[in-house]
């Protein structure tokens, strides 16, 4: 299981605080899951990447997320 949190980047003008949304990443391949995570957390997300269903629904019941990636081909 892999987090990955956002860079600190400023906050818009105007704007007090920044909010990142949440993304659970289930992937099996690890370098895809490395390049997505660290692709989506560039883009100011908060990630949890994790390589199988075991751990993508231990994540998932453990925590809020405001969107899921799932390979659409994932065996495991």
């Amino acid at each position: 299981m892999v987090r990955v949190k956002s860079p600190n980047l400023p906050t818009l003008p105007g704007c007090g605080s920044r909010v990142n949304a949440s993304i659970l990443l289930v992937e099996g391949d690890d370098s895809v899951r490395e390049s997505l995570s660290h692709a989506l957390a560039s883009e100011s997300y908060s990630v949890l990447a994790v390589g199988n269903s075991r751990d993508a629904l231990r994540a998932f019941s453990a925590g809020r997320f405001d969107l899921a990636v799932v390979d659409m081909g994932f065996d495991g």
